[in-house]
C-alpha cells in the first residue's frame, strides 16, 4: 500500500453524516489531546462541497427558503476539522481502486485505510449540485421561486422523499393544486406496513395533496434532464452523469404529462423524485461487492465483503449493510468504521485488530416521515407508531440542532478510546 514508513494515510470519501462521524471518531481516538496516538497520521475527508448539508431538511427548505439557508454549514467554521493533521479537499471522487482515490483532476491520493461514505446519486433539486454554501442559496431560491409561481404542482414519485416534497409544498401554498403521481398500489416503497402507507395517505388526503396512485408516467412534454440523459445536462458525460447525478434536472415548467391509463396531466411544475443511484467509483478486482442500487456489500465491521481488501471500509448510503437510507444508521455506521481503524492504526495493521467492532444485527430498521408542520407517521420495527409516540421524535428545525451536537460542528470532540463500548443506533 502507498505512503511512507513514517505517515499513516487515512481517506474519507465523502461528508456528511457518514462521512463526517467517521472524521469525528477518527479525530477524538487518534488526534485530540491527551490521547493522542503516537503513530504519525494524516487524515483527508474529500468532498464536493464546501460544507455539511442537513439533506434531512432538503424538502422544507425547497419549500422555506429562509429556513433552507440553515442546512448548510461551512466546514471553515468546524474548529476541530482546522487539526494540522487533516486536510479537507474540495473535490470530485472519479474512482477509487484499492490502493488510491482518483479525483477528477487527476490527482491520486494514496491511503492505507480508506472509508467511502460518498453516500447515492439523486437528481436535483433533492440531489444538491452545489458546491459552495452561495450557490446553494441561489439553488434554494430559483426553487422556491418555480415552486412559488406554480398553481398546479406534480411530484412524481411517492417515495419518502416525494412524500415529504409534496407535503411541505402544500403546507407552505395551502391554495396550490399538488398532485403526487405514483406507479405502485400505495405509497412508500420498502419493508414498511400497509398500516403505515395508509396512515400516510390519510394524512396527504386530508393535507388536499390529490394522490394518484397505480399510474406511471410513460410521456412527459417538455422532457426533464433525467427522463433525456446526459445530452439534456450539456457538457455532462455518461460518466459523470451517473456519478453525479445531481448535476442533472428533474424538473418541468409548463408540462404535459401522460399517464399509463391514458389520462393527461397539465402542471406548472413538474419534479421527479424516483429514486437514489449507488455510484459506480469503486474498481475493485473483486465481484459481488457493488449490488446494484443497494450500495456496497460490507460486513458487520463496515468493512467491504472482501476478505483481500481489510483496510477498505463503506458506510452510509454508499454501503448495503441497510435496505433503509437514514441519516442516524449513516451516522452508527461511519463510529464502526472509524473506530475499527483506530484499532487497526492502534495494534499495527488492518489484519493485526482480531477484535473489531461489529454493527448490532438487532436493531430494527424504521422510518419517519414529516408531512409539512403537522402531521408524521412512523414505523419502528414491525410497529406502527402512534402520532403521541411519533411526537417525540419531531422537531421544528427536523432534527438540524441534534444532527450538529451529534457531529460536534459547534464544539471539539473529547478524547476517547476507539477500545470503549459500542454506543446504541440512533
Amino acid at each position: 500500500m502507498p505512503g511512507d514508513a513514517q505517515t499513516i494515510h487515512i481517506v474519507v470519501a465523502g461528508g456528511n453524516y457518514a462521512g463526517l462521524n467517521a472524521m469525528q471518531q477518527l479525530y477524538s481516538t487518534l488526534l485530540a489531546e491527551p490521547r493522542a496516538t503516537t503513530a504519525k497520521v494524516q487524515i483527508t475527508m474529500i468532498d464536493r462541497r464546501d460544507g455539511f448539508l442537513h439533506y434531512i431538511g432538503m424538502t422544507r427548505g425547497l419549500a422555506t427558503p429562509e429556513y433552507g439557508r440553515s442546512l448548510w454549514i461551512p466546514y471553515s467554521t468546524v474548529s476541530w476539522l482546522q487539526h494540522p493533521q487533516i486536510t479537507i479537499r474540495q473535490s470530485t471522487v472519479d474512482h477509487i481502486t484499492d490502493t488510491y482515490v482518483m479525483l477528477e483532476d487527476g490527482e491520486k491520493l494514496g491511503f492505507e485505510y480508506l472509508i467511502v461514505a460518498l453516500g447515492v446519486g439523486r437528481h436535483a433539486p433533492i440531489g444538491v449540485g452545489a458546491q459552495t454554501q452561495a450557490d446553494f442559496e441561489t439553488m434554494l431560491r430559483e426553487t422556491h421561486a418555480s415552486i412559488q409561481a406554480a398553481s398546479t404542482v406534480t411530484v412524481v414519485g411517492a417515495g419518502a422523499v416525494g412524500i415529504e416534497l409534496a407535503a411541505d409544498v402544500k403546507c407552505v401554498f395551502p391554495e396550490k393544486h399538488v398532485q403526487l403521481v405514483h406507479s405502485r398500489q400505495q405509497v412508500l416503497a420498502g419493508p414498511f406496513s400497509a398500516v403505515l402507507r395508509d396512515r400516510v395517505e390519510q394524512a396527504l388526503a386530508h393535507m388536499g395533496v390529490e394522490v394518484v396512485l397505480e399510474q406511471r408516467v410513460v410521456g412527459q412534454t417538455p422532457v426533464s434532464g433525467d427522463m433525456d440523459g446526459a445530452e439534456a445536462a450539456g457538457d455532462i458525460d455518461d460518466n459523470r452523469a451517473a456519478r453525479l447525478p445531481e448535476l442533472i434536472p428533474a424538473t418541468a415548467a409548463d408540462a404535459e404529462l401522460t399517464l399509463a391509463d391514458g389520462r393527461q396531466l397539465r402542471s406548472d411544475w413538474v419534479v421527479r423524485c424516483l429514486g437514489a443511484r449507488t455510484r459506480p467509483i469503486l474498481r475493485l478486482p473483486a465481484k459481488g461487492l457493488a449490488t446494484g442500487i443497494h450500495g456496497i456489500r460490507v460486513r458487520a465491521t463496515m468493512q467491504v465483503d472482501d476478505a483481500r481488501y481489510p483496510h477498505i471500509y463503506a458506510c452510509g448510503d454508499a454501503c448495503a449493510h441497510s435496505p433503509v437510507k437514514l441519516a442516524g444508521v449513516a451516522m452508527h455506521n461511519g463510529f464502526v468504521a472509524a473506530r475499527n481503524i483506530a484499532r487497526c492504526v492502534l495494534m499495527g495493521g488492518p489484519r493485526a485488530a482480531d477484535s473489531l467492532l461489529e454493527l448490532s444485527p438487532d436493531f430494527p430498521a424504521k422510518i419517519l416521515l414529516l408531512m409539512g408542520r403537522s402531521r408524521c407517521a412512523m414505523q419502528v420495527g414491525d410497529e406502527v407508531w402512534d402520532e403521541e409516540q411519533t411526537r417525540q421524535y419531531v422537531f421544528d428545525d427536523m432534527g438540524l440542532a441534534q444532527c450538529v451536537n451529534a457531529l460536534s460542528l459547534e464544539r471539539t470532540p473529547v478524547a476517547s478510546s476507539p477500545f470503549d463500548q459500542l454506543p446504541s443506533p440512533a
